[in-house]
């Protein structure tokens, strides 16, 4: 049986996207593994792995908006704009709690949200994955090099934001189980000895290639109060979110070896749970197309098959998520003929072969 879909991984802190890969990888025992959406490994949060034909989704999943919570350390900033950096700016805490008390550092970071927000152009940070020259960027950060990065132009929509005491983020720890408020633990262990430590939080929706360190840095910057990201959580990816579906690498690994690493049940046994994705889930809102075992055949391979006109009256060069029954084909659009007379189908990505149509027709 071909195996493909796309796993909602809830990465834990500590790993990277590449090593949550590798661990699915082996459990799955496939070479076509792939992710979309670089967490960086403080963070949590989604992260869509697809494998095997689910691999040539992955281009299509890159333009995905994001959704993420937040919080920051107010007061100071990093050199890797994180909690795992050294310290380069600093201010007294004792100044950002009186301007916290007068309302003066609300108000500050109202304004620089409403410049931080929508349309505007974001410097990538230099400890980022980035390639310049073939290397990535935090290879010439650690060897303590700087060089130039072009702004690029993200869009962020602010959900909401708030500035927290430390004793509001205990007592919201006791309330729930939350693994943003976890990841602050050490952070806010060395904060305890000043009551008076603040944190930032905040929850914003954001384009392809926004760094959410970057923007709590620019924050910071100008609202006059250094800050840097002391936790981060993705909460959503394009149409992926977390919920009962998703699923941390540790307990996915725990279930493999309760089954004596046999693959093949592993699989069977996600698939049972509802933890794998169709191929299908990476293109919300785009139309369905139903064809017949023969026509669906002639798509597969490579040919153009004739349909109704009506179909191109209706959805015109749009993208089509083709099906034979239950199964997803493949994605298509239909276009004229050079009479302009009739319709054909042509293959933008196949995404199965012909051993999946139940079609009676020997194929």
């Amino acid at each position: 049986m071909e195996q493909n879909g796309i796993l909602v991984i809830d990465k834990e802190p500590g790993l990277t996207s590449f090593q949550v890969v590798a661990k699915v990888r082996r459990m799955l025992g496939l070479k076509r593994v792939g992710h979309c959406g670089t967490l960086d490994p403080f963070a949590t949060g989604v992260l869509p792995v697809a494998f095997g034909r689910g691999t040539a989704v992955i281009q299509y999943m890159e333009p995905y908006r994001k959704t993420y919570q937040v919080l920051a350390r107010l007061g100071r900033a990093t050199d890797t704009l994180d909690s795992e950096g050294e310290i380069r700016e600093q201010i007294p805490e004792e100044e950002v709690w009186q301007r916290y008390c007068t309302g003066s550092l609300q108000e500050d970071f109202q304004r620089a949200f409403e410049r931080y927000s929508g349309d505007f152009q974001q410097v990538p940070p230099m400890y980022s994955a980035l390639k310049y020259q073939g290397r990535p960027l935090y290879d010439y950060a650690r060897a303590g090099l700087e060089v130039e990065r072009p702004a690029r132009p993200v869009n962020i929509k602010l959900l909401g934001w708030r500035i927290l005491e430390l004793a509001e983020i205990e007592a919201w720890q006791e309330e729930q189980v939350s693994t943003l408020l976890a990841g602050i633990a050490a952070d806010a262990a060395s904060a305890d000895r000043a009551r008076q430590a603040l944190y930032l939080y905040a929850e914003a929706d954001v384009s392809k290639g926004t760094y959410i360190r970057s923007w709590i840095d620019d924050l910071g910057q100008e609202a006059g109060c250094p800050a840097y990201c002391a936790a981060l959580r993705r909460t959503a990816c394009g149409p992926y979110r977390l919920n009962e579906r998703s699923c941390a690498v540790s307990l996915l690994e725990k279930d493999f070896q309760t089954r004596g690493g046999n693959r093949a049940e592993t699989y069977q046994a996600w698939s049972g749970a509802n933890l794998i994705f169709g191929l299908d889930s990476a293109f919300p809102g785009l139309p369905r197309l139903e064809l017949p075992a023969k026509t669906a055949c002639d798509l597969i391979d490579g040919k153009r098959p004739l349909v109704d006109k009506s179909i191109f009256d209706l959805h015109g060069a749009q993208d089509l998520l083709v099906y034979h029954g239950e199964t997803f084909l493949a994605l298509a659009n239909a276009r004229l003929s050079g009479d302009k007379s009739g319709a054909y189908l042509e293959t933008k990505r196949v995404f199965c072969n012909k051993s999946s149509i139940n079609s009676g027709l020997g194929v």
